[in-house]
């Protein structure tokens, strides 16, 4: 009979119960059991931060999407929808902004050239050492310089003066066109010549290559400087003939005034070396003495203003077409009228009357206009003009002194805007026009001509109230010494 098994009396574990993992008897230090809420808190305290930085990024690429789109708006605005927009329209032809802007920064890149040319023969001569002293001189007491420095600090009058200028411009080319007139590449070169005061170097080859010398090398000599006074008028041949023209004034080429043989008296002259008059550059150097000038201001003025070559010489076109179409529609004077006159104003007709009345009675011209005459200039001298050119007169007197018979008193009085004159023509004769005569002329007839026409009721101008918002202030002031 076989044995049974003996049994411990205990169930056995099943099969499928998990079994307690075997235990010393030790607790389990430093482990703690989270309960249900305790996981859940932290839980809930990660998601926040999460969706807190969630929220972070999100805005921060909204305010950076934000801001491009602010930028790209401001620069469509700016770049596109701006420089089309117009600032004045001309018979249906209309300025935009772009080409508003673009003209503004060129015409003050020029009036940085034009300051440096008065200026420099200034410091050349050694009249003054700094720029800035020379300027404030100028400022004072020439007008015309006044005026440019006031317009590169008042942009909104800079601004003005150059958007009736570009109507001007458009008026012009609209009837250039109509009357078959046009401009060659020679004459625009000519044009921006003349504002650089290029003379003509053919007659007077020294003076040119020191003008037109760009950079500072230390040969800006006594010629240069005086060629840079002048302006446009470059033929002084008595000056570049004689090395010390402030000294020597007179035609004498002997040095009277000193026992020193030497020609160069001064001592004050003798930092400004100059060439011999023997030493004459060849008709190459000259030309390209041009041309290096030429370059010099394209590459400053494109500089300054960030224009193009053509730019610039769009410019000087319109400068260039001005000046021949004003010899087309005025009758160019071949000579000038010079009379030797005298006169006395007064305010009213009655009093002129009465004035008229007692030179034909005898009574003294000279005499009456030391009581009378209301142009006390002339009156002290007893009336008396001497030979001026009656261009110089203003309309009206210019007319009488042309037409009325030599030494007869006026029949009845001339009426000017001063006044009522009493005139009498001593002497009156022809004498040829220079050219600076002649561009004087031209210069007030066509700007005459120009103010009727463009009141024409056929030309239909407009103009925009956003210019003033679009007025560039750049370049500022740059002095180039020449």
């Amino acid at each position: 009979m076989a044995k049974k098994r003996q049994s411990t009396g205990l169930p056995k574990p099943r099969d499928n119960q998990p079994q307690q993992p075997e235990s010393n008897g030790e607790a389990v230090q430093g482990e703690k059991k989270l309960t249900p809420a305790a996981s859940k808190e932290q839980k809930s305290r990660r998601e926040q931060e999460q969706e807190t930085m969630r929220n972070v990024l999100f805005w921060s690429v909204v305010f950076l999407v934000g801001v491009a789109a602010l930028i790209g708006v401001v620069f469509v605005v700016d770049q596109v929808i701006n420089p089309r927009r117009t600032v004045a329209n001309v018979n249906d032809q209309s300025i935009s902004v772009a080409e508003f802007q673009t003209r503004v920064r060129i015409e003050r890149a020029l009036i940085n050239e034009e300051v440096s040319i008065t200026v420099s023969p200034l410091i050349s001569l050694g009249l003054v050492a700094d720029p800035n002293d020379a300027i404030n001189q100028l400022y004072q007491f020439d007008p015309e310089f006044r005026q440019l420095i006031d317009d590169l600090g008042a942009s909104d009058r800079l601004g003005l003066r150059v958007l009736n200028t570009m109507i001007d411009d458009r008026l012009i080319e609209q009837e250039a066109e109509r009357l078959g007139v046009s401009v060659t590449d020679e004459e625009i070169d000519e044009a921006i010549k003349r504002f650089l005061q290029i003379g003509e170097f053919e007659e007077d080859p020294a003076d040119l290559l020191d003008v037109e010398d760009p950079l500072p090398v230390g040969v800006d000599d006594i010629d240069e400087a005086f060629e840079g006074e002048e302006g446009e008028e470059a033929e002084e041949p008595v000056i570049d003939a004689t090395p010390t023209p402030l000294v020597s004034p007179t035609p004498s080429p002997e040095p009277t005034q000193t026992p020193e043989p030497e020609i160069s008296p001064t001592p004050s002259l003798t930092p400004f070396p100059s060439p011999t008059p023997t030493e004459r550059p060849s008709a190459e150097e000259r030309q390209q003495a041009v041309n290096d000038q030429l370059a010099l201001f394209y590459r400053n003025v494109g500089i300054d203003a960030n224009v193009s070559r053509n730019d610039i010489r769009e410019v000087f076109r319109i400068r260039a077409l001005r000046d021949k179409l004003a010899r087309e529609v005025l009758d160019v004077p071949e000579a000038a009228i010079w009379v030797n006159s005298r006169h006395i104003l007064v305010s009213t007709e009655s009093e002129a009357q009465d004035i008229i009345e007692a030179l034909n009675n005898g009574e003294s011209f000279a005499a009456i206009a030391r009581v009378s005459s209301q142009d006390t200039g002339s009156g002290a001298n007893g009336g008396e003009l001497n030979w001026v050119n009656s261009y110089n007169f203003v309309a009206g007197f210019r007319e009488a002194v042309r037409e009325q018979p030599v030494g007869a008193i006026s029949e009845e009085p001339v009426q000017t805007d001063f006044g009522f004159h009493i005139i009498q023509v001593r002497e009156r004769e022809e004498r040829d026009i220079e050219d600076a005569e002649v561009s004087a002329v031209l210069e007030e007839g066509f700007s005459e001509w120009l103010r009727e026409f463009r009141s024409q009721p056929d030309n239909e101008i407009s103009t925009s109230d956003i210019w003033p918002d679009v007025v560039p202030q750049e370049p500022g002031f740059t002095f180039r010494q020449r």
